[in-house]
């Protein structure tokens, strides 16, 4: 890894625990912390930057909290941009593993990046199409009531849901 340091600091709106205002320094600074962030701008140069990203107090509500980025989620390690090469590598057919190896994250952070994907791509379940075709079908011997019926879209998706 290469190894950039960066500083994270800027004077807060309001606080996001109790929405003071900032008026008269009612939130001080409070110190630094320093976080290690993956980052990288392509597959062959690999990043580990060293993040102090600001901590403030405020007298209001007595509660501290850190500086915000776009570059990285709260409360993360990985950029943003490093979970976006591994969206473009989960286009590929390849395994987990060697997405994990190409990008230089664990495999659990490709399934993690697998499952926010799959939350997004979510068919909504509650509202029904304007055109409908169903057919019954006897499934199984086993089934209660021996018969089911496929539903599914007729012009625009080829999903089929089958209920029993």
């Amino acid at each position: 890894y290469k190894t950039v340091s960066a500083t994270l600091s800027y004077d807060p709106v309001a606080c996001p625990c109790c929405h003071q205002k900032n008026i008269n320094n009612s939130i001080l600074k409070h110190g630094f912390k320093q976080v290690k962030v993956k980052y990288a701008c392509s597959l062959s140069c690999p990043k580990l930057s060293p993040l102090k990203k600001q901590r403030f107090i405020c007298k209001a509500c007595k509660k501290t909290f850190m500086a915000q980025t776009n570059l990285v989620e709260p409360n993360c390690q990985i950029s943003n941009l490093q979970k976006q090469l591994v969206k473009e590598q989960l286009r590929l057919v390849q395994s987990a593993s060697l997405i994990a190896h190409n990008t230089y994250v664990s495999i659990s952070t490709v399934v993690r990046v697998l499952d926010s994907l799959e939350k997004q791509m979510k068919p909504q379940t509650n509202i029904l199409p304007t055109t409908l075709s169903f057919d019954e079908l006897r499934t199984t011997k086993s089934c209660k009531g021996g018969l089911s019926f496929i539903l599914c879209q007729c012009f625009y998706s080829p999903s089929i849901r089958f209920i029993r």
